[in-house]
């Protein structure tokens, strides 16, 4: 299972640090400035200011993770063994059923 997990993380990880280093290259730091000026601790700033601007990037780097991993049904093909059940590998067992019962049905006809 540890494999399975660094597997797809490591398909993730850069979807993830695309979006969220664009979202904070577009950030505008005078922001936390402005809120430390006013006298806010940098744990309040954080929570306050910079996560919310930030959490789209957050939001949307975690998408295309999911949606990635969810679509690896090659890798959780070669790493899994037998006993382990993971969605993606159940939908390509799904789909290749159905598609073969398709392929079956159309020559018949």
């Amino acid at each position: 299972m540890p494999g399975i997990i660094l597997a797809h993380a490591a398909l993730g990880t850069p979807f993830v640090v695309i979006t969220v280093s664009a979202t904070l290259s577009g950030f505008d730091h005078s922001l936390t400035k402005a809120a430390a000026s006013l006298g806010a601790n940098p744990v309040y700033t954080f929570r306050t200011v910079t996560f919310p601007l930030i959490r789209p990037g957050m939001i949307s780097g975690g998408l295309f993770a999911f949606g990635t991993s969810f679509d690896e049904v090659v890798v959780a093909l070669f790493i899994t063994g037998a006993e382990q059940r993971t969605v993606p590998r159940q939908c390509g067992r799904v789909f290749a059923s159905k598609s073969a019962r398709l392929f079956w049905l159309w020559h018949r006809c």
